[in-house]
């Protein structure tokens, strides 16, 4: 976590932007040594007049969207403050911050209106496009917190939320979400990583194990057709981290195991409509049904034809007819010929392209995933819990009482 430019852009829209904060967030953190933050992590950085008031106002609004701020760091983001002559100025913002935060109180809220809802919580609160962008933003920030299940529940909310509310969601808000809530896959290359990933943090036989079950899962294309396997998957990814502790890591070391997903669903349906333009000829060449010039379709009869109907007449089309659209298409349409195109979900993806399979991807999972998924409890009998899987909590169980939040 770190103050950026988006969060302070946010606040300023609500508080107004003091004269004095000119530098750019990314700017001011570069800029500042070790001893000029408020705390250790080095995430609020104070050694100038614009950045002490900057991580003041966002450690405040942090807060009050969930994430709470230790007692020693707001103390000493409230000195800097002092000493910069920020602290009327920050207080000031603060008071707004409140007052935007808390127009509706979590009494006068319904179970329905929040995100994530549960026998232990409630929180995230969407029942409008503002509550909805700022919950959406906080839940990305406050993701390590909940377990698989949780954030899978609170993504897929969100993203209906957003739908229903006309919502803008930041773009790294809306890309974690739809890969939390499994509307993604992932990539060859994203799957070797996280197996290098845990294998250097503990090569335990574990380890290996799960390392065995997704190096055979890389490189079967199914994965990228079969949205329940990828489930699957990461489920088996969760239990691993969290009975072998690797759960601890989430955030520095280890990515999530949904956050290895690269290709979410909205970019490869972009890239499918796309490819659904090309059509390859009789004699072999592929053409953009969009890009052809009107005098070549009026001379095979097809002027005025939709793009649907070329689609669909093109490819029947005789072998000198097809020879002669080639030869009266402009170098610059782009002709093609088979096995050449760059329609591909793969290469639109910037991956080796991977053909469509013939039939529909069978829904069960690989013989290696079964295996692995044999040799580790089962995910769907085991209740999540924020305290990980018996035998060795990473996260404090959360508290008995229900926990609400109007954000």
């Amino acid at each position: 976590m770190s103050v950026n430019q988006h969060q302070l852009n946010r606040i300023f829209a609500l508080t107004g932007r003091p004269g004095y904060c000119k530098v750019a967030a990314n700017q001011a953190v570069e800029a500042c040594p070790a001893s000029g933050y408020a705390d250790d992590a080095q995430v609020y950085a104070c050694h100038t007049k614009d950045a002490a008031f900057c991580s003041a106002v966002a450690a405040h609004e942090n807060a009050l969207m969930g994430q709470p701020v230790n007692p020693d760091v707001q103390s000493r983001l409230a000195k800097f403050a002092a000493f910069w002559g920020v602290e009327s100025d920050v207080k000031a913002a603060q008071v707004v911050l409140d007052r935007a935060y808390t127009q509706l109180k979590p009494r006068d809220l319904a179970d329905s209106d929040y995100a994530l809802r549960n026998d232990q919580v409630r929180k995230y609160a969407a029942y409008d496009a503002d509550s909805t962008v700022r919950s959406a933003t906080a839940f990305c920030q406050n993701r390590h917190a909940y377990p698989l299940a949780w954030r899978k529940q609170a993504a897929q909310e969100l993203l209906a939320r957003a739908e229903a509310h006309g919502a803008v969601l930041p773009e790294y808000a809306s890309q974690y979400l739809h890969k939390a809530a499994g509307y993604a896959v992932p990539s060859q290359d994203a799957i070797t990583s996280a197996i290098v990933q845990r294998l250097n943090i503990s090569a335990s036989p574990e380890t290996f194990k799960l390392a065995e079950a997704l190096d055979a899962l890389a490189g079967d294309p199914e994965l990228r057709y079969n949205p329940e396997l990828v489930s699957q998957m990461l489920d088996v990814m969760d239990l691993h981290d969290r009975q072998t502790k690797m759960a601890a890591h989430y955030g520095t070391r280890l990515a999530l195991p949904e956050e290895i997903c690269e290709w979410t669903i909205p970019a490869m349906e972009k890239v499918a409509a796309q490819s659904a333009h090309y059509v390859t000829l009789a004699n072999g060449h592929e053409v953009d049904v969009t890009d052809l010039p009107h005098d070549a379709l009026a001379t095979l009869d097809l002027g005025g034809a939709s793009c649907q109907k070329l689609a669909e007449v093109l490819p029947t089309l005789p072998l000198p007819d097809a020879d002669l659209l080639v030869r009266m298409l402009p170098k610059a349409a782009g002709v093609t010929t088979t096995g050449t195109s760059q329609s591909s979900y793969g290469n639109a993806m910037g991956s080796p392209a991977v053909a469509a399979p013939a039939s529909p991807a069978p829904t069960g999972a690989t013989p290696a995933l079964n295996a692995s998924m044999t040799a580790m409890p089962n995910p769907a009998t085991t209740a999540p819990t924020p305290g990980g899987m018996p035998g060795g909590p990473v996260m404090p169980s959360a508290p008995a009482t229900a926990n609400t939040s109007t954000i």
